[in-house]
């Protein structure tokens, strides 16, 4: 993968630059948000098929997985392309209709956010549909209704991607979740009873001793 130019300009509360991925470009888009959760990344692809051009693509977002950081979706593995450079290929063959793709943010501290609005990690549910959606709309040229947007993801993208759409209706249209985080209660609820032996045991029964 090689870069090349790069051109930063101010926007608003935006600040974003132009950086080229072998023939094509990402936008990078730093948001200044109101939901808890700090200034975003935001990577905005066009396929190379209509670069420049004005007609109106169906638009996907993809969620990262747990861990996952924005950046990673740019870095080749020792086997394989960048994702970029398989989306370029895709979309130059007529593999797939030409669509914008949006990589969203929502890394935590913690790991990551399941994509949710939390009172411990932030409003990423309304960081996706109440800003970073509008934003996509009015700034590039998508098909601005339900039934042209999709979103995907991974793990706890694929959670993500699973989830939104029964929280958020008329949001997008159709939906992708790959190994998608799903029956909690057989992942988890069987430590719920060595958790609480743990904790009376070595901490006298009281999350405050941890």
């Amino acid at each position: 993968m090689r870069w090349r130019g790069c051109r930063r300009r101010f926007l608003g509360s935006v600040r974003w630059r132009v950086r080229w991925i072998g023939s094509w470009c990402v936008l990078s888009c730093w948001r200044t948000t109101r939901w808890g959760i700090g200034l975003r990344p935001l990577f905005v692809y066009r396929p190379p098929t209509t670069s420049g051009g004005t007609e109106r693509l169906p638009s996907i977002y993809l969620l990262q997985g747990f861990g996952g950081q924005l950046e990673e979706w740019l870095a080749p593995t020792p086997a394989s392309q960048t994702t970029i450079e398989r989306l370029d290929a895709m979309f130059a063959a007529g593999e797939s209709p030409p669509a914008v793709i949006v990589f969203v943010d929502a890394s935590t501290s913690w790991g990551g956010s399941q994509f949710l609005n939390s009172t411990g990690t932030g409003r990423y549910l309304d960081y996706l549909c109440e800003e970073v959606i509008p934003f996509i709309d009015a700034r590039y040229p998508t098909i601005a209704r339900w039934d042209h947007r999709g979103v995907s993801g991974k793990s706890s993208g694929g959670y993500g991607a699973m989830v939104i759409p029964m929280l958020r209706r008329g949001v997008f249209g159709a939906l992708a979740s790959h190994g998608g985080d799903a029956l909690f209660e057989c992942c988890y609820q069987p430590f719920f009873p060595v958790a609480a032996r743990l904790l009376h045991s070595e901490f006298g029964g009281s999350l405050g001793g941890v």
